[in-house]
């Protein structure tokens, strides 16, 4: 996957502030359609463009939102049954918006990213890299779970904002998903050569972002004892 070929993002939305609360319900949707998460990554990445390049009244953000998905789905979902309708999109919204609004503006978003869809995202890279990693079940469970904190706000006293993280190559975001799931489990080394080369990022590129992730996270989250002993692991003993 060509990562030049993604659109730059500016951070020019009017509604940025909007955005922490708009990705969150975009997952309660993609959980209850039972869609994958590189479907959630690219509709969540469709959004950040498309707002960063349009001012969408405020009562048209989710549905905007629900067409990013609905064209996301249909891109990479392999099975049609898995491809909402969009009745089933404007049900989350108890029916709000015409039907016909939704073709509109299907439309609209597959003009203005000019029919190319398959644009990468970090959930397509872990899919790159995830068969040259450990198949521990707990390892690609942490993966996914930084995979989902990468699309939120990070805290305040992180290095890396969560506006920077929209802007960063999606390889480097699911190299730092992986470092972090792996300082997480406590594996050494975090960052061995087999990943380096294989990411082609040395573990100084990949640190900084990873600490950020690990920063987001809630410590008894991250414990990987937790199920078991219920006890808490400090977040400050998971940086790299």
């Amino acid at each position: 996957m060509r990562e030049q070929s993604r659109h730059k993002w500016g951070g020019h939305s009017p509604q940025l502030h909007l955005r922490p609360w708009l990705v969150g319900w975009l997952e309660k949707v993609v959980e209850i359609q039972k869609l994958s998460g590189t479907v959630r990554h690219l509709a969540t990445y469709l959004l950040d463009i498309f707002m960063d390049h349009h001012f969408i009244q405020e009562g048209q953000l989710q549905m905007v939102a629900l067409g990013c998905l609905l064209i996301a789905a249909a891109k990479l979902e392999e099975k049609d049954g898995l491809i909402p309708k969009t009745s089933e999109l404007n049900a989350h919204v108890n029916n709000c918006y015409n039907l016909s609004e939704f073709v509109r503006l299907e439309l609209m978003l597959l003009h203005f990213f000019r029919w190319e869809l398959m644009l990468p995202t970090a959930a397509h890279f872990v899919e790159i890299f995830s068969p040259f990693l450990s198949g521990e079940r707990r390892l690609c469970h942490y993966i996914s779970l930084f995979l989902d904190l990468s699309l939120q706000p990070v805290p305040t006293n992180a290095v890396v904002t969560g506006e920077a993280l929209i802007s960063m190559p999606p390889s480097l975001v699911a190299a730092a998903c992986i470092a972090a799931a792996r300082s997480t489990l406590q594996l050494k080394p975090v960052w061995p050569g087999n990943l380096e080369k294989l990411t082609r990022y040395r573990l100084g590129q990949v640190r900084t972002l990873a600490n950020s992730l690990l920063l987001t996270a809630c410590p008894v989250c991250l414990d990987p004892r937790s199920e078991e002993e219920g006890s808490p692991r400090s977040s400050s003993s998971s940086q790299l």
